[in-house]
Formats: structure tokens, sequence, C-alpha cells
């Protein structure tokens, strides 16, 4: 009965699969092949924890480049499709985030691009999107890019050795072990532009796994373990009679154990080498290593003091330099920095809407809508790394809200509550707490109930908060004009302000709803307009004060002005 059940579900596969697919591929793999697809080797040391007294994190490697065109098709827009940092300076750079490390490209127009003289090892998720991506790139940046395709030592089918695209330096990129990803993720990092989409987009790209500096002799390796022990404090092991390398470790979180590896090549060269960023975890450590490169004159600036030093969080060492034999090793310039420094990928929280908002008072100067520089930047209620100029924001909310019922980010779609604050004079933001009414809104047509309320509600509240506002501003126009000198100024500028910053124009209330075809279409659906003081119905050949952005602004996203009567009563009869 054994066999013939066996039979059976083998003639159940052959009609599934086809006959060489049931008779070769079984549907469980043996563990051996499960551990090697999956990436399972204990001989990597990346799957290994870190030892003890390990660095924080392989911060970022900065290369110069001649032209970031091909940098931004090739690792963000392409081949790699790694996330885009909302920190870089635009148009001088580009900053590519892989899980808490980046590779950062700086823009030299005079120069050849950098070369770094060994491998980079980025890990992915999916080595097979990475390699279909760099396929369908070969039309724009040259079919040679994939120089090699090696045997996986981490995880996946296989690993791609690539040029960069100036074809100057190499990088690896190799799966990450079987579920290793998720853990990656969840180590902190800075924001990508991805991270503001509307759903966040999960990106391939994960880490740094290895970066690899040759070096020509054995007595040059032995070099370098002396400086890191010296200089960066950290219990570095040497190399055995038989190894022919020895590796810097950092514990940057679980899941996560990078390595800087120096490696014996007599055929080594360094021309234009670029720099490597390392983050301390201990404030303590991070004094005593400057102190250390300070005593032996190893930093950039020697005229740097501990003071500049503790408020700045950051130090630069010049190379790679011997104590026994006091001699340079490796050029090879070192930024040295405490975690506690603003581009510390530990202090981006994706969640918090207040340090998102700081981190935008230091990092963005450009509106993303209108691109023109942004003085104050607006609070946002929530996450974007994004800065907005007022006016967009503003004109965004009241879109939104006239298209889908309530307002929204126009980045991340969060729905957003709108308050006006009579202390402050202006808007307050913060996230919509009345999730059902919003969704009802969303989802429902024009005619029902829910929606109807929601709109509504949000245009009575508001004008209860604008209105006491409003009515002020016209007795302070009604005072000024007392003054001939105050005259003649406001009568330059063409009218009374409205709560909102711009000027009220005096209108039939038939022009007024012909402004705009939602205006028009919100007058044919009430068949009147209403006065926003008195409430009077006023007719449509009758004058009517009205502000000249109309419903453009979430200060008053709906039909908004006065009848002749109210404001003649609140300016002492200046009609």
């Amino acid at each position: 009965k054994s066999l013939e059940a066996k039979c059976k579900e083998w003639r159940l596969d052959v009609e599934e699969r086809g006959c060489w697919s049931a008779l070769m591929y079984p549907k469980k793999a043996p563990d051996w092949y499960r551990q090697l697809v999956g990436g399972i080797n204990a001989d990597d040391v990346h799957q290994q924890p870190a030892p003890e007294g390990s660095l924080l994190l392989l911060g970022h490697i900065s290369l110069s480049v001649p032209m970031l065109g091909p940098a931004a098709t090739y690792w963000v827009d392409g081949g790699v499709c790694a996330g885009r940092s909302l920190r870089e300076q635009t148009g001088r750079e580009i900053r590519v985030n892989f899980g808490p490390s980046q590779l950062r490209f700086i823009l030299d127009t005079e120069k050849s691009a950098q070369r770094w003289p060994g491998e980079i090892t980025i890990w992915v998720e999916d080595i097979r999107a990475t390699a279909d991506a760099f396929y369908m790139i070969g039309n724009f940046l040259g079919n040679n890019l994939v120089r090699e395709i090696k045997e996986a030592n981490a995880g996946g089918e296989f690993m791609l050795k690539l040029w960069d695209p100036f074809r100057r330096t190499f990088f690896q990129l190799t799966e990450a072990p079987d579920g290793w990803a998720a853990k990656i993720r969840a180590i902190g990092r800075d924001i990508s532009v991805s991270d503001t989409q509307h759903p966040p987009k999960t990106l391939n790209p994960l880490c740094i796994s290895d970066v690899v500096v040759p070096v020509e002799t054995r007595a040059v390796m032995d070099g370098v373990v002396r400086f890191y022990r010296r200089f960066l404090i950290v219990p570095m092991q040497g190399a055995g009679p038989t190894q022919y390398s020895v590796s810097l470790h950092f514990c940057p979180g679980d899941g996560l154990h990078q390595t800087l590896t120096f490696r014996q090549d007599p055929d080594v060269t360094y021309d234009e080498m670029g720099e490597i960023c390392v983050y301390l975890e201990d404030k303590m450590h991070f004094v005593r290593s400057y102190a250390r490169c300070k005593l032996c004159g190893l930093l950039v600036n020697q005229d740097e003091g501990r003071e500049a030093v503790e408020e700045s969080c950051e130090f630069r060492i010049r190379c790679i330099w011997d104590p026994e034999t006091e001699s340079d090793l490796v050029p090879l310039k070192h930024v040295i920095r405490h975690m506690s420094h603003p581009d510390c990928p530990f202090s981006a929280d994706l969640g918090l809407p207040d340090d998102t908002n700081e981190d935008l008072q230091t990092s963005a100067h450009e509106c993303v809508i209108c691109f023109e520089d942004v003085k104050q930047i607006t609070q946002l209620p929530c996450a974007c790394k994004v800065a907005y100029c007022m006016r967009c924001w503003d004109h965004s909310l009241a879109q939104c809200f006239q298209t889908c019922g309530y307002s929204q980010c126009p980045t991340c779609r969060t729905p957003v509550h709108v308050d006006f604050d009579a202390k402050l004079g202006c808007l307050v933001f913060s996230r919509e707490t009345d999730i059902r009414a919003v969704e009802a809104a969303a989802t429902t047509d024009d005619e029902s109930e829910p929606a109807y309320d929601y709109y509504n509600c949000t245009i009575e509240r508001l004008g209860r908060q604008v209105l006491p506002a409003q009515v002020q501003i016209l007795r302070r126009y009604a005072a000024a004009r007392a003054s001939l000198h105050a005259r003649e100024e406001l009568e330059s500028q063409g009218g009374p302000a409205c709560v909102c910053g711009d000027t009220l124009q005096r209108l039939t209330a038939s022009e007024r709803t012909s402004r705009s075809p939602q205006e028009e279409d919100a007058a044919e659906e009430s068949g009147d307009i209403f006065c926003s003081l008195c409430r009077n119905s006023i007719g449509m050949d009758s004058f009517f004060w009205s502000c000249r952005k109309g419903i453009e602004t979430v200060f008053h996203p709906s039909a908004y002005g006065f009848c002749d009567s109210c404001f003649e009563r609140h300016t002492s009869g200046l009609v």
C-alpha cells in the first residue's frame, strides 16, 4: 500500500510539473542544498557574532566622481536600485543608503573618478532582481559592467562582481543569508526618498558587509593592526602564520556584522583613494582616540581643539600610520565620529515627527514643490523628511480637501487635521485622529452622509476659529484708515487683508463664483451664497467682499467672504 501511495503521488506530480521535473527535482530540497542556497555558512565571519570590543558602525565611504548622472543611474535609478538620502547636498553629491551605511559620491569635475583599491561587498535580498536590473541598464552604461558571476559565500545562487559606472572600483553583490533581511532593516538607517512614498517602498539592497583594502606586505598588515589598536583603541587581532588578511570589526545591531579587511596583495597601488567614516559608541573612547591622534600629528586639522571636536562629534585622520616605525602605511583618510553626530543613521527615527522636523531645520533648504529657497520650514505632522514652503503646503492641503473631502500630506498621504491658533495667528497641523470619518470621506460617494458630515464639520470648525481673527483685522483696518498717512499705504495695497494673508476684493457674487470651477459648482449645488459673518443669503447681483485666493487655502477651503452690511459694520461704514 505504501508503494502504491508513492506511485500515485508521483503520477500526480508528473501531471503537475512534468515527467522530467518530477523525476529529477524533488519538491522538498535536501538540507545541504537549502543551506547552500539559503547562505547558511558557518565559515562566513559575517554570520558570526562580532567580537567583543568591536566598533559601532562602518558609516560611509566617500569617492569623488566627475559626473553625478552615471552614478545616479547605476546606484539609484537603474542597476542597484538603492535608496537616495534626503540629506544629500543637491547638485554636489549623491548619498546612496545601504541600511545604516552609505556610499557617497562627491562631484569633482576637474579630476577622474577616485578608485577604491579593493572590493566592496554589498548584501541584497534578491540577487536575481539585481542581475536583471544590470542587464536592463546595459544600453545606458555599457554591457561590460558585470565582470564575473561567482559562487556565493553568503546566500543565493551566485555573486555578482561589478565595475562601478566609471570602471574604477569593483563591487561584489550577494544575497544576505536567508531570513536576515528583516533583522538588518530593523537597524537604524538614514532617511531615503523611498521612505516618503506612500506606502514606503521596500528596497532590495540591505547593507555593506565588507570593505577590502589591499596592503603590499605582511609588515604593512602588522602595522595596520598596531595603528587601530593604538589610535582607535580596539582589540584588533593580528594575522596568524598561515593567514594573509586581518579585519576590523563593527557591530551596528543584531543581524549585521561588518568588517574592514586588510588583505595582502604585492601588486597593490593607491591612486586617488577616497575616505572612510567610522562611528564610535562611547564618548570617552572618542575623546581618547582624538587625543592620541593629535599627539602624533595624525589629524587633518592639527589646530582643532578638544572642545570643538566634542561639539562637532567628529575629527579626521590623514592616513594609516604605524606607531612603531613612525611611517605612513596607507593613504586612507578616516572620518571618526561619535554616534551623537547628526549624520549618524541611528538618530534618523522614521516614526517621530518632532525629530523629523528638527532634522529638516538643518538639512533641507528647498521646497520640494516650487524648488524655491525655504526661509522657514513648515512643521509637518507626519514623519516626512522633506521641506515645504507654507504657500505650497497650504495650497496642497486645500486641493486635497476639495478633491478627497479631507486634507492629507502630499508626500506620504497621512491625513492632516488643520486648526487655526488665534493666539499665534496661524494654522497648526496635527495627525487626523478621526480616522473613521476620513476613511468614510475617502471611500464613499459625494452624497453619502459620513463624507458630507466630515467635510462640512471641518469647514464650520475652521470658520469658527478664523472669523474672530478676521473681525479684528477689519477693525484694525478701520482704525488705520482714520490716519491720512496710513490710508495712502492701505490704498496702495488694494484693500483690507484677509486672515490668510492675501487681500479682500469687493465683487458681485456672480463675479466671485465665476473665478473658479470649484466655486461655481459649490454655488450651483447650494443655490445661494451666504455671508460668513451674519449667515444671510446674498443675491448674485449683490456686492460681496471675498479673498483673492478663493478656496485655494485651508484658511477658508469653502465659500468665504462678507456682505456689504457686515463689512460696513466692522469698518465703521467705509464702503
